[in-house]
C-alpha cells in the first residue's frame, strides 16, 4: 500500500491517532465473537500527505482479552 501511495506522490507524512475503550458496535461484535455491550480497544489512525490531503484512514477494534501492547521509548 505504501509503495503505491509513494508512486502516486501521496505518501503520508503526518499522522493523527486516537485510542479509546468503547462498547463494541453490533457489527464488529459479530466479527469478534463478542456480545453487544462488551468493551474493546478502538484505534483510529489518519495519515496526511505533504499537501495536507487525507490519504489514509484506519479503524481497528481489538478484544481486550486478546491484546498485548509493547511501547519502545528508545526512539
Amino acid at each position: 500500500l505504501y509503495d503505491y501511495m509513494d508512486s502516486k506522490g501521496n505518501m503520508p507524512v503526518s499522522f493523527a491517532q486516537k485510542f479509546q475503550i468503547i462498547e463494541v458496535p453490533k457489527k464488529e461484535a459479530r466479527y469478534l465473537d463478542l456480545k453487544p455491550g462488551q468493551v474493546v480497544y478502538y484505534f483510529e489512525f489518519i495519515g496526511y500527505a505533504e499537501n495536507g490531503a487525507l490519504v489514509e484512514y484506519t479503524e481497528s477494534y481489538i478484544r481486550t482479552d486478546k491484546a498485548e501492547f509493547l511501547f519502545d521509548t528508545n526512539g
